[in-house]
């Protein structure tokens, strides 16, 4: 019986004590969109059920979600009608702050998120003292957000926007109005109900702070960014980070700070539920200021970031485009301006004029050659007296001698081996246009991953700052000694470094774009991005190509063909060729032709202008010869012998001749073999295009596992930066793997002695069908 009387006692304890309680939350707002409602209803249904688990059970719902449309009587009205409905109440709304303010208890407890308090000095341990009450507040304030705005531009007067309803509110704003008239801060408060009450009130602005401007919507901030960017007005947001990512230039609030403002509520609402009392818990939100900006609109802004900044500051919305770049390049547009202006082929196209003028030269050899010339002689009057008329003791005289080359072979030669120097040096010409043409894209791709790279090495900063807060966390927590915490600093500070010299690496890069296209060192340029999928490489089908290069009996088919596509093509094998016929011809002229004759006709025509003094007349009875006269011969020479210079020449010849056969050879050789090893290069690419996908999936997925871990003090701290490294690596190759692949497949071509950029669709087609014909022949 007694037994029987102990466990029935037992049952009802256990009925009693096991019973859960269930709490009925209201929020208190002034004017919430309906997406609005879904978020605050996801994030607290979220954060308190995590938090309180099955310690209560938790009613939240949206008719328990009233809004006062910006009227104090509508937020009296809702606030008694949640006294009467529900457990907890939260308060969002500026105006039913006003209403709590006039309160003097609350029956139910209240969360506010704003200071209810009467002016005292707010520390980490201060709380309302007030039974019930717990609003939360925040120690940043209007100055310490302007002074980061200070450190980045010069501003005298800062416009204040706030939604004209909560202005209206007695006193909204004395405190920051205050503060910054006793800092010398001119300000124009600028109140709004649409966005164009903004954009109309920027006049006299040099900064823009949207300190109380929650109505506006993403698209609206979109536009307003836009607007002030066009009125080179530095921007600040003081209510979302989100509003950064839109365009504002700038914000202090971290990413994570509503998440910290939701779990702080879920926390007290526990704490409230494990007995103690609003009044007792602390009311100080100790966000952590994060200074991050919005890069693109700093740099249309012309905003100077400086390196120092890096390490203390996040960037977002890294633009793929400079805002600010005088000249966008896409790869047809670059390799156009690289053909028309670079300077070494201006160099080389020189090269070949110089080359046609000495060709001229050598055909000149065949062209008349007429001199004249006059000259006046006094001769000794004596010797005059005695040449009998023969030559006076002063004449005057002149002629013209004419020379005509009929036939050297020497000069046929000349003009023979001009003809092949000048074809020699114009494939030299070509293959200083192959060359610059590669040294261009592989620059061009070279830059997309040196911008890729600046944009993981910001991503890694970020990640060091976020696993830096977890280490602060667990020491505080006392999860973790100092060195952890001390490790993650060390990491920041290198990480920064990286940052720093790959943003230096990829502005060097930019200058090398501007020697290659004959612009100023110092001129902005920029560059569209360009992947395998573009519509520029499907016109070339480099997808085909791929296709094609990873089969593997295609493959075999395809590198015989190229082979011989380059062999044909190459310019530098052409100019060996030029050369060797050039080199033969003089092997000739110095062999049997040596002993071909020259032949020439001379001409002269002399005439006598005058002629005076003694000797000047003939003596009586001698024929008086005319003043003038002419004569014409033919002239040929047949060398024999020249010191044995002939024979010497002959074998210099034969060995030059030699070498160049050699050189070919061996060039030929070294095609095949570039060749070949293009294409296990191209193969290694599309596995790594692959290959890196999925290697980054997993390296990011174990990141997060290793964060997770490190948080929890599962791992330390060696095991946390190994993920981090891995998953930086891997996100290296996997950005990098499709330029990559360009870059071979370039190189390739560069080898094929033709790009099929610079092709027009008759000529691909032509390839394609050579290809076709090639491997139906090998089959």
């Amino acid at each position: 019986m007694k037994r029987s009387i102990v466990l029935l006692i037992l049952f009802f304890a256990i009925s009693i004590f096991g019973k859960k309680h269930t709490y009925k939350i209201g929020v208190l707002a002034d004017v919430l969109k309906v997406k609005d409602v879904e978020f605050i209803l996801n994030k607290l249904d979220k954060e308190i059920k995590a938090v309180v688990g099955e310690d209560a059970y938790i009613v939240l719902n949206k008719e328990s979600i009233l809004q006062n449309r910006y009227s104090i009587e509508k937020a009296k009205s809702n606030y008694k009608e949640l006294l009467n409905s529900c457990d907890i109440i939260f308060c969002f709304g500026n105006y039913d702050l006003l209403v709590l303010k006039q309160e003097k208890s609350f029956p139910k407890p209240v969360i506010a998120f704003g200071n209810l308090g009467n002016g005292e000095k707010i520390d980490k341990n201060s709380t309302s003292g007030i039974d019930n009450l717990l609003y939360f507040t925040y120690s940043e304030n209007i100055l310490s957000q302007l002074e980061i705005l200070k450190e980045l531009v010069d501003f005298e007067t800062v416009g204040i926007v706030v939604e004209e309803n909560v202005s209206k509110i007695e006193n909204f704003g004395l405190e920051y109005r205050e503060l910054l008239k006793e800092n010398g801060i001119n300000y124009k408060l600028i109140k709004y109900k649409t966005l164009d009450n903004i954009i109309d009130n920027l006049d006299g602005v040099d900064v823009l702070d949207l300190e109380a401007s929650f109505s506006l919507n993403q698209n609206e901030i979109r536009k307003l960014s836009k607007i002030l960017i066009e009125k080179k007005i530095p921007s600040f947001s003081d209510v979302r980070f989100s509003d950064v990512k839109n365009g504002i230039m700038i914000t202090n609030i971290a990413d994570d700070n509503f998440t910290q403002f939701f779990r702080r509520i879920a926390l007290s609402v526990n704490s409230y539920i494990n007995g103690t009392n609003f009044s007792q818990l602390p009311v100080l939100i100790d966000f952590t200021p994060e200074i991050t900006i919005n890069y693109t609109t700093a740099m249309a802004l012309g905003v100077p970031l400086n390196y120092s900044m890096i390490g203390e500051i996040n960037f977002i919305d890294k633009s793929p485009i400079n805002p600010n770049a005088k000249k966008v390049y896409d790869l047809p547009t670059l390799i156009s301006e690289v053909l028309d202006k670079n300077l070494s082929l201006k160099s080389r196209a020189k090269e070949v004029e110089i080359k046609e003028n000495d060709l001229s030269l050598a055909k000149s050899s065949y062209l008349p050659s007429l001199k004249a010339s006059a000259q006046g002689v006094y001769l000794d009057p004596e010797l005059a007296k005695l040449s009998q008329g023969s030559n006076a003791e002063i004449t005057t005289s002149g002629n013209l001698s004419l020379q005509q080359l009929v036939f050297s072979e020497k000069a046929n030669t000349n003009i023979r081996v001009g003809k092949k120097v000048l074809k020699a040096q114009k494939e030299k010409l070509n293959t200083e246009e192959l060359d610059i043409v590669f040294d261009a894209v592989k620059a061009y791709f070279n830059l997309l991953i040196l911008k890729s790279n600046v944009t993981i090495q910001l991503n890694n900063l970020s990640l060091t700052k976020y696993n830096l807060k977890i280490a602060e966390e667990n020491y505080n927590a006392g999860k973790s000694g100092i060195t952890d915490l001390l490790r993650f600093k060390s990491q920041k500070a290198q990480n920064t470094q990286m940052l720093v010299e790959s943003i230096n690496r990829l502005q060097k890069s930019y200058n090398y774009l501007n020697l290659l296209t004959d612009n100023e060192l110092n001129y902005r340029i920029d560059i569209k991005d360009a992947k395998i999928r573009d519509n520029i490489f499907k016109e070339y089908n480099y997808d085909g190509f791929m296709e094609i290069v990873n089969n593997p009996l295609l493959r075999l088919k395809l590198l015989d063909f190229l082979v011989d596509e380059a062999l044909r093509n190459s310019p530098e094998i052409k100019q060996l060729s030029y050369n060797l016929e050039m080199v033969e011809e003089k092997r000739e002229l110095y062999g049997w032709k040596r002993f071909l004759p020259q032949v020439a006709i001379q001409g002269q025509y002399n005439y006598q202008f005058s002629k005076s003094g003694k000797g000047s007349s003939y003596p009586q009875g001698y024929p008086t010869p005319p003043d003038g006269s002419y004569n014409i011969g033919l002239n040929v020479t047949i060398p024999l012998f020249d010191k044995n210079s002939n024979n010497i020449n002959r074998e210099t010849a034969l060995i030059q001749k030699d070498q160049l056969e050699i050189n070919r050879k061996n060039y030929k050789k070294s095609i095949s073999l570039n060749i070949r090893h293009s294409i296990l290069s191209l193969i290694d690419e599309i596995s790594n295009i692959e290959l890196s996908k999925v290697s980054e999936e997993a390296a990011k997925k174990a990141l997060e596992l290793t964060q997770n871990a490190y948080s929890e003090g599962a791992v330390n701290i060696v095991q946390l930066i190994d993920a981090q490294n891995n998953y930086m690596k891997t996100q290296e190759a996997k950005t990098n793997a499709s330029y990559n692949y360009l870059i071979q497949m370039v190189q390739l071509e560069r080898y094929l002695g033709n790009y099929f950029l610079l092709d027009s669709e008759d000529e691909i087609a032509d390839f394609e069908k050579r290809f076709l014909e090639f491997a139906n022949k090998s089959k």
